[in-house]
């Protein structure tokens, strides 16, 4: 048992014991209700007075933690203040492993007088300089092994993640509970909304919440029972494990075993759709089938205004005038579906479908774009260990991220989905119509027409003639 030692501090009989749990082995062997015990017992038999005990659950007293300690704090800011002559710790590190905590405790011994007292360890007195030895060189030595154990930690979750293996938390969606089983019903429902995404507007994000209204008007839920919103739609659907990556420390590192739940091509331009700026991230998600799509004489949008009606936009936000116009929506509405029916029920409706862009060899762009991000990875590796300088490491990084972007925008072209592919060469065009999502009507009419709303003379009711249509496809 450690000696009682001769105290000279103000509050010489008064200590405070410092109680620490993390994950190490120390501490299955000790917990903070032992630690409390024994802290307590040490005590005792030193004849000092507890102020309190200062318990830090859960957290790492090493060199890589980040979480602060906040018991900690109080314990060393109470002992500044005289509140408390000595500190009491199941062990040396169990107060601290890092070598810069310990000169702060040497400085609380020489200004204050503060002593510490351990259960475990041997207790030395910092006043002196062979103390001060022996406290440097245990806490150097805690410190490596901490070291030592995160990087062991490291190498394994690095090796989990090469070999797909789930690193444990809450069930992905669209896995099963190991984390690389594929969920075929939960699968099935991200690769409809993947499709439905990338055949909407590529610059509207309330898709994203339109596509999450329509999973819980359905009743589909997420993995903690949930209602969907758009950005947790958006958060599983940029998840590297939907195509297959496994990732470590934000790099793929590897790839699950079996057919991924989204193929690499769409899974990526999927990422480049709903990662693009010019998406719009503001405001309530359209109503209405012509609402910023729809245009006024003068040239500007015609948007929902009172009474069921599209108007102006220059109406709304200027200050008016004549020639610009209103229309009743269901009316326009009707109009405009009528066109796209009419449209889409010719018999050369399919030629929509055909790909503006060449055929692209899939194949061949895939392993450009692996060799592009394996040179991205040499340059920041050469950059990191001072191989080269940041000038020439930021010329090459940006050269080589320029072709990997067209690459990868040459790929998303090759698996963008049309809007139309619901209805072309279905039995029954008007009822494929209505079937479909807002998102996905809009779509269809901005790519198949312009729509712009004519002044009407009074009293006239729905004039067809003043609804100028411009076909965008022949």
């Amino acid at each position: 048992m450690t000696r009682s030692l001769k105290i000279t501090h103000p509050a010489a009989d008064v200590a405070g014991v410092y109680t620490r749990i993390s994950d190490d082995r120390e501490s299955e062997e000790a917990g903070v209700t032992r630690q409390d015990e024994d802290g307590k017992a040490l005590c005792a038999t030193n004849k000092l007075r507890v102020h309190r005990v200062y318990p830090d659950n859960d957290i790492s007293a090493s060199t890589r933690s980040i979480k602060p300690r906040d018991s900690y704090d109080q314990l060393l800011a109470d002992a500044a203040a005289g509140l408390i002559g000595v500190i009491v710790a199941y062990s040396s590190s169990r107060l601290t492993r890092r070598p810069l905590e310990l000169e702060q405790q040497i400085r609380l011994a020489e200004k204050h007088g503060t002593r510490f007292l351990y259960v475990r360890s041997p207790s030395f007195d910092l006043n002196t300089a062979d103390g001060r030895q022996i406290a440097r060189m245990l806490a150097a030595a805690d410190a490596a092994e901490a070291e030592r154990t995160g990087e062991r930690v490291s190498r394994a979750a690095l090796q989990r993640a090469q070999q797909g293996k789930n690193h444990g938390g809450r069930r992905r969606y669209g896995f099963e509970a190991d984390g690389v089983t594929v969920s075929e019903s939960e699968a099935d429902i991200l690769r409809a909304v993947a499709t439905r995404l990338l055949a909407d507007d590529p610059e509207d994000a309330r898709s994203l919440r339109q596509a999450a209204s329509d999973l819980n008007a359905r009743g589909v839920q997420t993995v903690t029972g949930t209602r969907w919103t758009g950005s947790t739609l958006r958060d599983v659907l940029l998840k590297p494990r939907v195509a297959g990556f496994t990732v470590h420390n934000g790099e793929e590192v590897g790839r699950l075993p079996g057919k991924p739940i989204l193929e690499e091509d769409v899974w990526r331009a999927l990422v480049t759709k709903l990662a693009d700026p010019k998406r719009q991230t503001a405001g309530r998600a359209p109503r209405w089938l012509g609402s910023g799509v729809y245009r006024c004489v003068c040239g500007a949008y015609l948007d929902a205004g009172p009474r069921e009606a599209y108007r102006c936009r220059t109406l709304r936000y200027g200050p008016g005038g004549g020639g610009h116009v209103r229309r009743k929506a269901a009316t326009l509405d009707a109009f405009v579906i009528d066109k796209v029916v009419w449209r889409l029920e010719r018999p050369n409706a399919v030629d929509l479908l055909a790909p503006k862009t060449p055929m692209v060899d899939a194949p061949t762009l895939r392993q450009q774009a692996a060799d592009l991000r394996a040179q991205l990875d040499g340059w920041d590796t050469d950059r990191t260990e001072g191989r080269i300088s940041r000038d020439r490491w930021l010329a090459q990084t940006e050269r080589i991220g320029a072709k990997l972007t067209a690459v990868q925008a040459t790929l998303s072209s090759a698996v963008q989905t049309s809007p139309l592919s619901a209805l072309v060469g279905t039995d029954d065009v008007y009822a494929a119509w209505v079937g479909l999502p807002l998102g996905s009507q809009r779509a269809i009419v901005d790519l198949l027409m312009k729509v712009r709303v004519l002044p009407a003379g009074r009293g006239r009711g729905f004039d067809p003639d003043a609804i100028e249509v411009t076909w965008k496809t022949d």
